[in-house]
């Protein structure tokens, strides 16, 4: 009995293989025949086949070159960050009429919905001091910004070019923001300069000086600056600390007042 199970099984297995593997065996005859078919129809149009070759070799390196070469390509965040800084120990009132000269000049743009200002702090720095100040520039919806004139890379451009026309007395540096909020605060990068051994200063300030104008001379790059200052004038106070405590005048209080009066 159980040999003829057996024998009744494999019957329609082997009926069900080979089926499958005739279907197979034609689909790949199929196939050869038609590959043999297309390589001796190019071997007769050998040159062409090999300048499209070569051709296409030439697109993918042209691909290559041209893509962007970052990380992370930067986009169009819906804003830019514009950076203010005056000569060294400049006051806040000068800083603030420059400020708002500069918020004039970014709302006469196309595509600048409002701005955000503020004088005595720099976010692109992380720093505070009277000569600098900080902008966002907000741009309008993206479905109002059409054009490329209304692209944020563009209204940074002309912002730039603007200011360095018409602003008088400040460095202004303006910023696409990075591709990734959170990450940095301004599209580019930053790099440092040292000098080992002896410290001249002044020499610092020099080879710091050469390397932003080059830099700025360099196509490639846009709003180059250096927060370095070698020559800021500074002011000792040296405050009778046994005098005041006589006086029963708290010392935070002495400092409060300076930093009112610096203000």
């Amino acid at each position: 009995v159980g040999g003829a199970i057996g024998w009744f099984v494999i019957g329609h297995v082997n009926a069900g293989l080979g089926w499958v593997f005739t279907r197979f065996n034609r689909l790949f005859d199929w196939i050869t025949r038609g590959y043999g078919w297309a390589v001796g129809k190019l071997f007769r149009v050998s040159v062409v086949v090999l300048v499209v070759y070569v051709g296409l070799l030439g697109l993918t390196f042209w691909q290559v070159e041209s893509a962007p070469i970052g990380f992370i390509p930067e986009q169009d965040q819906g804003y830019v960050l514009v950076n203010v800084q005056l000569p060294d120990s400049a006051s806040v009132q000068r800083t603030e009429e420059v400020m708002a000269q500069i918020d004039k000049i970014a709302h006469g743009l196309p595509g600048v919905a409002h701005t955000v200002g503020i004088s005595g702090e720099s976010f692109l720095l992380n720093t505070n001091g009277s000569n600098l100040g900080s902008m966002f520039v907000v741009l309008k919806p993206f479905d109002e910004r059409q054009g490329n004139a209304e692209y944020d890379e563009t209204i940074a451009k002309e912002l730039q070019s603007r200011c360095a026309r018409e602003v008088e007395g400040a460095v202004v540096a303006v910023f696409r923001t990075p591709p990734i909020r959170g990450v940095g605060n301004a599209g580019g990068f930053q790099l440092q300069t040292e000098e080992h051994g002896y410290v001249d200063l002044d020499e610092l300030q020099s080879m710091t000086d050469a390397l932003v104008k080059r830099a700025n001379a360099n196509p490639s790059f846009a709003g180059v600056f250096t927060l370095y200052r070698a020559y800021t004038p500074q002011l000792f106070v040296n405050i009778d600390r046994t005098k005041a405590e006589s006086l029963q005048v708290p010392l935070q209080d002495v400092f409060n007042t300076l930093q009112e009066i610096g203000r």
